[in-house]
């Protein structure tokens, strides 16, 4: 932790601090740092002003591009110029920021002066590592780390300047401002982000299995599903490092002496608030856009799921990614959260949630005037025609409502069902139902994995008895399983009205409720009879009546046959008030990106 550099600043910058420490005004004051002896002693100095250190220039003339990187990842704390006087007692100490630097200032030196620094182990008693008094030397190291001088009892024939700085940890805003700044990402060849966003897919890939397991154990879902989500990242970021070099602007005809065009430019510090129910997928869908488009990101984990989140960050850090360029960050919505979206360098926010929470973070994007991308839950129904294969119904409703115990936005919450086949249908998914295996998610054969938490295992069997109160029929299920754990029956709810809580509000979880139609209209007007419109779902073997019905419903993505057809290629979004802009696909790209137009007067 110890790093020793030689002849690493300009020759103008080491002659400036040279200058500045022989005339600074210096002060008597007493060193209380010794942890050796608790003792204090007289001592020399200069505390530089935060202008005063901007001055010496010290950061920006370092030639070495290893320490130069090293320091501008960090953020100034302090800085002093000690002027150290004869002597040969020696005071061991350590310092609570994270690094600090010392320089020897002073042009000529002879090592039998004194100036010896002193590095011991964590006892303070044994001196591990010894860096002479040598001019324009500097060392850095972890301010916890012991240190002293080693004065001679010498008199020497001219003081010891040297210029001793403390440094911290950068904030993870100043961090990302910084490295959008420095244009590391803007400014780096199109092939090579590509190449770089490759690396990132292929070290997730690398960690999937191992990632997958933790994403199982701490979010419920599936061991399978788990090591699924870590590879669809990667599969994401595949896609998008092959569309870097395909964002392109557009020339436009104003006029013969005009020469007109648009530019596409990243809006800079992009926050996203991620939810806990696909926690990894929803990290990888918009930081590879916003990687993609040039970007610093910010991505704030969801408080109950942020280990699969860390464990991704090995797989970044392992691609190569410059520091600063993405950040994550654990913490609760209300502070970490609230923070991020409030703070005057977060220039564009994604959010995935809930509604209230949504409206909030809109209304504080507003006062600052920055663009949103967001995503607020849904209410999706599926359309059963009477020509309808049930069986793909049935498995649509395995994976739409009962995978991931129904925490899913666009799940299959409400089946629409023609009276005509609505008792077979019943029939079929009671049978499912029966057939789930309820367990944990790394238990071979498990169907029916666990709730998040008993908070939201307690909303969602409220729900269950509230539409049972208001004349819904539980053909299957309706409470939770009495067993360790938070584990809610596969729940089916028949003869469920419009106007019932459980056909209008988002649940997120395993309960679905049936309501019956004879007339195509009304099924339309049913499936659209609800304030979200992020998911919908059509079951016919009449393509032309497919197509007809997905032109009706008010929904961002339709399912016809089987209910989560699309992919990372796909645009995901919402209507009313499930969000608007669009994630995945080509058409993500346009929310992370913002348009300048250059007009040219050729005359």
């Amino acid at each position: 932790m110890i790093q020793i550099y030689d002849n690493t600043l300009e020759e103008s910058v080491r002659s400036s601090i040279y200058l500045f420490a022989i005339t600074a005004n210096y002060q008597i004051g007493w060193d209380d740092t010794s942890v050796f002896e608790h003792r204090q002693f007289p001592c020399l100095h200069h505390t530089l002003s935060k202008n005063e250190w901007e001055q010496i220039n010290l950061v920006n003339g370092i030639q070495n591009h290893e320490l130069r990187n090293n320091l501008k990842q960090l953020s100034f704390v302090s800085a002093t110029i000690n002027l150290s006087i004869p002597s040969s007692i020696q005071f061991p100490h350590s310092h609570n920021e994270k690094k600090v630097l010392i320089y020897y200032i002073n042009p000529e030196w002879k090592n039998e002066y004194y100036g010896e620094t002193l590095f011991y182990d964590d006892y303070k008693d044994e001196v591990v590592e010894t860096s002479v008094y040598k001019p324009g030397r500097i060392i850095l190291f972890d301010g916890k780390t012991p240190h002293s001088i080693r004065p001679s009892s010498h008199v020497a024939p001219q003081y010891r300047f040297t210029l001793f700085a403390s440094f911290d940890e950068k904030n993870f805003i100043e961090a990302a401002k910084n490295a959008f700044k420095s244009k590391v990402l803007i400014d780096m060849p199109l092939m090579e982000r590509a190449k770089l966003m490759h690396n990132i897919a292929d070290e997730t890939r690398k960690i999937a299995n191992e990632g997958g397991k933790i994403l199982c154990y701490e979010n419920g879902k599936l061991l399978s599903a788990g090591i699924k989500e870590f590879n669809d990242v990667a599969d994401m970021f595949d896609y998008y490092a092959g569309l870097t070099d395909k964002l392109e602007g557009k020339t436009i005809p104003v006029a013969s002496n005009v020469f007109d065009y648009t530019v596409l430019e990243p809006f800079g510090v992009s926050a996203h608030i991620v939810p806990w129910n696909f926690p990894l997928s929803m990290i990888g869908r918009s930081l590879a856009c916003s990687f993609a488009t040039g970007n610093s990101t910010i991505i704030k984990t969801a408080e109950l799921t942020p280990l699969s989140a860390t464990i991704f960050a090995k797989a970044i850090e392992n691609a190569g990614v410059p520091k600063g360029l993405i950040n994550i960050i654990a913490g609760y919505g209300d502070e970490a959260g609230s923070y991020l979206v409030s703070h005057p360098d977060v220039n564009h926010v994604v959010f995935t949630g809930s509604v209230a929470t949504g409206k909030k973070i809109l209304h504080a994007c507003a006062d600052k005037t920055i663009p949103a991308i967001v995503e607020l839950g849904g209410k999706s129904a599926g359309i059963v025609y009477p020509d309808a294969d049930l069986e793909s119904v049935v498995e649509s409703a395995r994976h739409g409502i009962f995978g991931v115990a129904g925490q899913i936005c666009t799940a299959m919450s409400r089946l629409v069902v023609h009276k005509s086949v609505k008792d077979e249908l019943i029939t079929k998914l009671v049978n499912l139902s029966e057939s789930l295996k309820i367990g944990p998610g790394y238990e071979e054969g498990t169907g029916l994995t666990p709730i998040i938490s008993e908070n939201q295992l307690q909303k969602v069997e409220g729900y269950a008895r509230s539409g049972i109160q208001q004349g819904a029929e539980a053909v299957h299920g309706g409470k939770r399983v009495e067993r360790e754990g938070y584990f809610m029956e596969a729940t089916i709810l028949n003869n469920v009205k419009q106007e019932m809580t459980v056909a209008k509000e988002e649940i997120f979880g395993p309960v679905l409720s049936i309501l019956d139609y004879e007339e195509n209209e009304e099924a339309i007007k049913i499936a659209n009879d609800t304030d979200y419109g992020l998911g919908s779902g059509v079951f016919t073997k009449d393509l032309k009546k497919a197509s007809w019905t997905a032109s009706k419903l008010e929904a961002g993505q339709v399912y016809v046959n089987k209910w989560f057809t699309g992919n990372h290629a796909t645009p995901f979004g919402g209507y009313k008030q499930s969000g608007y802009s669009r994630e995945k696909g080509v058409e993500a790209l346009k929310s992370y990106l913002q348009v300048k137009n250059v007009g040219i007067n050729l005359d």
